[in-house]
């Protein structure tokens, strides 16, 4: 057996194997069909090139180069109708397509006259090489013509495409390319050129690249094509194995395993295809719930800049309407009526919630968007901790509480901070003490921790206290606990995320202790203390 037909046999196992494994991706599409008949139409080439190689008469020689040729024929005509419709996305056929098939019957009928074969006869180191007749030049002619055209088509196609498609057309044009050239290397000898086919393995390169470009978008099925390409082979391989057996016996053993085998690797590719198409479904899953975690993203973006903006657009009316009310009700513009003052309180407490809230919503927006400034300086948590506890004194004498400020007797509490945040997580902390806390006391203790060079700040109250369930999440937001809602219904759930957030910026700790319902809570800020004096010193 000479290299010829050694690549012979290598061309059938390529283009029936692949032609099939294409088929079976899906076999209702309209490139996958066209691909198939174009590497049948290969595989009955190269199946009957093989045995003209193997042939031991000039008749046998002859009807099997009549047969390899009936299989050529119809190559290119079968090849430009798959580009077409690889590129349209569909089976249309065209003028140029119908044309084609015409003339390719045309020729596979004159192909049995000597007016396309004349005969065979020795060239070179071939026994039975074929002489071509008066009608094989023009019909090579338009063989090649045909090839040429499939490779306008998708050069014409290449520069609009884009991602997959674009990468599937390269590897076509160059798998045309690459297997055209080879080719042609068949037919020079037909007119007395002394060339062997060595391009004649090209057929495999040819079919390769293209289907590679067919499966490209399903490349992480590389389990399912190699199961199948293995069977598919194995399956080719004992066909002809039996096609070639001189005996009955043989065929017969032959074919009983070429059934088992059939039997079995059916099983085995359903088996291997079922939890691939498993992990294909998890994997559709995953992508699309990656999807809609960016279309979220991408929402929650959205409406953090919304209630930036809005925050923004309310804030200044509602600050203007506060200020007005308090001072009028403080007389800057003269005596009022008390039912005008009753009026104007209620302006000025809806007010003053509306832009606590506003404040609220737009700290929110500034955190989500990584816009919260601070502007960081010394101060003294002690002294923050008491002016805090001095402005809140009236609203906790107005609901007749014990407000007390006291301290370990280790300060200062020296601490590098943005004062008003931090002022503004101590002061919401005591108001919602004052608020939850219907009869007794309320408690702000600083303390240092020297060993640990902390300073901390426990609001200390005996009122509603805090539910064991709503702890954990407490400081989430829109998080209020079910007691909560019951004392004060105008809360946003928002005051204690907004205060996590900055007290987190500040290299500190919050969390909220409770005994349970009615037996009061413990809020505690932990805040790093940071003397100026000594860090100076060791600068």
């Amino acid at each position: 057996m000479n290299l010829f037909a050694i690549s012979a046999i290598i061309n059938i196992v390529t283009s029936i194997v692949l032609g099939l494994l294409v088929l079976l991706r899906d076999y209702r599409k309209a490139t996958h069909i066209t691909f198939f008949f174009f590497t049948i139409a290969v595989g009955f080439w190269s199946f009957s090139y093989f045995l003209w190689q193997i042939s031991s008469t000039p008749k046998e020689a002859l009807f099997w180069v009549q047969m390899f040729m009936f299989g050529a024929i119809f190559i290119p005509f079968f090849y430009l109708h798959f580009t077409t419709a690889f590129i349209n996305k569909n089976l249309g056929f065209t003028k140029t397509i119908i044309v084609g098939y015409l003339m390719a019957i045309c020729f596979a009928v004159l192909n049995w006259t000597p007016l396309f074969i004349q005969g065979v006869s020795e060239k070179l180191i071939f026994a039975f090489w074929p002489t071509p007749g008066p009608l094989y030049l023009p019909f090579l002619i338009i063989w090649v013509l045909y090839a040429v055209l499939a490779v306008i088509f998708i050069a014409r196609r290449l520069p609009e495409a884009t991602g997959t498609e674009r990468a599937q057309l390269q590897y076509m044009l160059a798998g045309t390319v690459i297997g055209y050239a080879g080719g042609i290397t068949n037919y020079f000898l037909w007119f007395d050129i002394a060339i062997l086919p060595y391009g004649n393995i090209s057929a495999s390169i040819y079919i390769a690249l293209v289907a590679y470009a067919m499966l490209k978008h399903r490349l992480f099925n590389l389990k399912v094509i190699a199961t199948e390409f293995l069977t598919f082979t194995l399956w080719l391989f004992i066909f002809i194995r039996m096609l070639l057996e001189d005996t009955l016996r043989d065929q017969i053993i032959n074919g009983a395993l070429l059934f088992v085998t059939i039997v079995i690797g059916t099983i085995l590719i359903r088996s291997v295809d079922s939890e691939v198409e498993a992990r294909e479904q998890i994997q559709k899953l995953a992508e699309n719930l990656e999807d809609a975690n960016t279309r979220l993203r991408e929402l929650d973006r959205q409406k953090s800049e919304f209630l930036s903006m809005a925050a923004h657009q309310l804030r200044t009316p509602l600050t203007s309407i506060k200020g007005y009310a308090s001072l009028m009700l403080e007389g800057s513009y003269g005596e009022l009526p008390q039912k005008v003052n009753t009026v104007l309180e209620t302006i000025f407490s809806s007010s003053a919630r509306m832009v606590d809230t506003v404040s609220d919503f737009l700290n929110v927006s500034r955190i989500e968007q990584g816009k919260m400034e601070y502007r960081m300086e010394y101060t003294d948590l002690g002294i923050m901790a008491k002016s805090v506890v001095a402005e809140l004194a009236l609203s906790a004498k107005e609901k007749k509480l014990n407000l007390e400020y006291h301290d370990d007797g280790k300060g200062p509490y020296p601490i590098y901070a943005d004062t008003s945040k931090l002022e503004h997580v101590i002061s919401n902390i005591v108001d919602n003490a004052i608020k939850y806390t219907p009869k007794g006391s309320v408690t702000v203790r600083v303390e240092k921790d020297i060993a640990r060079n902390i300073g901390r700040v426990k609001v200390i109250d005996t009122g509603a206290g805090i539910p064991a369930e709503a702890l954990p999440k407490l400081f989430d937001k829109f998080v209020r606990a079910r007691n909560a809602n019951e004392i004060n219904v105008t809360g946003t759930g928002l005051g204690l995320y907004v205060a996590r957030e900055m007290i987190t910026k500040h290299n500190g700790k919050i969390w909220a202790e409770s005994k349970g319902e009615n037996r009061g809570s413990i809020f505690v800020v932990e805040i790093p203390l940071s003397d100026p004096r000594i860090n100076s010193a060791q600068t």
